[in-house]
This record gives C-alpha cells, structure tokens and sequence, in this order.
C-alpha cells in the first residue's frame, strides 16, 4: 500500500497520470519493439536519454546521446523487462514496468524508490548507428 502511495505521488509530481496508463505484459511490448529501434526521453526534464534498437526478444542494442553503444541481453522477470548490458556503470539487470496510453508508450524504472519514468517519443525501423551491431 505505502509503495502504491508512493507511486501515486512521483506521478503527481512528474505529471504523469497514473488513471490513464495500462501496464503492459512484457511480451506484448516486445511483440511491438522487436525490429524497431526506440528513443526514450525523460518525462522530468525533457532531455533524450538515448536510443535502443530491439534486434530480437533477446538481444538489444542501447546508445545514449554522446555515448558508445552498449550492447545487452532482454529477460523477462516478475512482469517486468530487463536488460543486462555489458558494461554500465551499475549492477544488472536493469528493469522497467512499460504502460502504454492510446498510442504512446512509458517505462518506469522498477529498482529503488525513485522510479525513473521515460516516454518513448519515437519508434522506427532505422538501425542504431554503432559499429559491429549484430543485425539478427
């Protein structure tokens, strides 16, 4: 109940209306993602984050913006969808809630109390321009 409250608050906060959002299944938003390469932008500040191509249900590129590409493994855990990148600063996995609204689409970081919160503003079938990217 208090994580819900909390919840509830840094949407209030953010301006992110919680009433308004479905939780996506992991694998439904992989259905959509897959093939496609997504920019994320922070619902706060309104800075990009950066790029991720979904290259399959399991492999995945990320570039954020000034910055080398990372490559990572997706997994699935507890509803949620988690990357394992190869070289971040912090310990994997990374794992997100994605809720969808209408036609747009919002990640919520689901490690820590903070609950980072990302809009999906673009999603094409572009490649992430990094070297070496594996394409299958």
């Amino acid at each position: 109940m208090l994580r819900a409250s909390l919840l509830t608050a840094l949407l209030a906060i953010t301006g992110w209306q919680a009433d308004a959002q479905t939780r996506m299944a992991p694998d439904d938003f992989l259905d959509i993602a897959v093939g496609h390469t997504l920019t994320f932008q922070h619902i706060a500040s309104g800075k990009i984050v950066g790029t991720e191509q979904f290259i399959n249900r399991t492999l995945n590129v990320w570039k954020q913006s000034g910055r080398t590409c990372i490559y990572g493994k997706i997994t699935i855990d507890e509803g949620k969808i988690c990357f394992d990148y190869e070289s971040l600063d912090h310990p994997p996995p990374n794992c997100w809630w994605v809720f969808q609204d209408n036609d747009k689409f919002y990640v919520r970081k689901a490690e820590g109390m903070g609950g980072e919160i990302q809009e999906i503003i673009n999603m094409s079938t572009a490649r992430v321009d990094c070297p070496q990217a594996p394409i299958s």
